[in-house]
């Protein structure tokens, strides 16, 4: 039988992870290039708490990785799917047969309110710089703006705890707003209180149930609450979009539904994992689940002896870095009864996140080899 060729379009977990799964559960019956305009994984290594340190991540090249997968790499991005012929267009021109895609490429961050400051890899110097005037002084008030999902929160609360730890007792108002009922609620209530405590003991001032109407000279004004919220600078994490790559069907934001198993509906054989998901929590963990799941139905098409399972979202996560919290929450209705939260690793103890697959090669002596 002819081998099934898969393409995977990204270069972020959701990629590496069905790429390396798909080799692993499938072997000689795929043929796999990858996609990606990076030439590097970035990740933040678990001993680094300070989420602007750019330069502390660990960089893997992508080609490293491939060669283990098996996979050829293309330095390139697809920006259109025939799925009626099963071809990807590419922005360098190329045309490319498939039998399964693979689409993980990431969100597209929303322009924030004038007035704040994005907390994403683009802005890190803007926003440390922020976090600057205020440990010197020359701001009296800080907030940490969460916006509603989709998004990607996780690090904005690490940034509040860190900026909070640096004052060491100085008197600064810090206020972090949320829309939801409580700090990253989908954690459940046992761990969104604990993590609310810690906020307050660190002197940072919660907000729930609150959304940030517009940025003004000293404050914010804000849905829901009674007063204007005191801050001579704000920093926020952006609202998401999706990729909205033509020839697939994408929700109003431009994200890509998926059935139980990473199918795209209306799409044969087209697979999607990650931000460019309709699944609203984006999260490293996340998407090594839903390409997991992808990689499984794709082998199972391909010949491999394997009965595919659906994607069944846990939430994986390091929260706050500076305590250093195992997060395991099944985001499932439960209300966060099934929470786990230790100071002992739950998953594979040198990452922030957990992606069965990728792991492997992401650890200290695969860091070493890389640099």
């Amino acid at each position: 039988m002819r081998r099934l060729r898969v393409i995977v379009a990204g270069g972020d977990v959701g990629a590496l992870e069905t790429m390396l799964a798909l080799r692993a559960l499938a072997g000689s019956h795929v043929d796999i290039t990858l996609i990606a305009a990076s030439h590097y994984f970035e990740h933040r290594p678990i001993e680094v708490r300070d989420p602007l340190a750019v330069h502390a991540r660990n960089r893997v090249p992508l080609a490293l990785l491939t060669r283990a997968a098996g996979a050829e790499l293309r330095h390139d991005r697809i920006v259109r799917v025939d799925t009626a012929v099963r071809r990807v267009h590419t922005a360098a021109g190329y045309e490319l047969p498939y039998d399964a895609l693979v689409v993980t490429e990431r969100a597209v961050p929303r322009h924030v309110s004038a007035g704040a400051e994005p907390l994403d890899a683009d802005h890190a110097s803007e926003c440390r710089f922020v976090i600057g005037d205020v440990l010197a002084g020359r701001a009296a008030s800080l907030a940490f703006v969460e916006p509603p999902a989709p998004t990607n929160p996780f690090d904005l609360y690490d940034l509040a705890i860190n900026t909070a730890a640096g004052l060491h007792g100085r008197c600064v108002a810090l206020t972090f707003v949320t829309p939801g009922p409580a700090p990253l609620a989908i954690l459940g209530s046992r761990a969104a209180a604990m993590l609310e405590e810690t906020l307050g003991a660190h002197g940072v001032h919660v907000v729930t149930s609150a959304y940030v109407q517009s940025v003004g000279a000293h404050g914010l004004d804000v849905i829901a609450h009674a007063k204007e919220v005191e801050a001579e600078r704000v920093i926020t994490t952006p609202r998401l979009d999706g990729p909205r790559i033509h020839g697939l069907p994408c929700d109003f934001d431009g994200f890509l539904a998926t059935d139980p198993h990473g199918g795209v509906p209306q799409a044969d054989g087209v697979f999607a994992a990650g931000e460019c998901t309709a699944f609203p929590v984006k999260h490293p963990s996340i998407a090594a689940q839903q390409a997991d799941a992808a990689a499984m139905s794709i082998a199972g098409r391909a010949g491999a002896d394997i009965e595919p399972q659906p994607f069944s979202p846990i939430l994986r996560c390091i929260l706050p870095s500076r305590l250093r919290w195992y997060v395991e929450a099944p985001l499932t209705g439960g209300l966060g009864d099934a929470t786990r939260i230790s100071a002992l690793p739950l998953w594979s103890g040198h990452l922030r996140f957990d992606a069965p697959y990728l792991a492997p090669h992401l650890g200290p002596a695969a860091s070493a080899l890389a640099s």
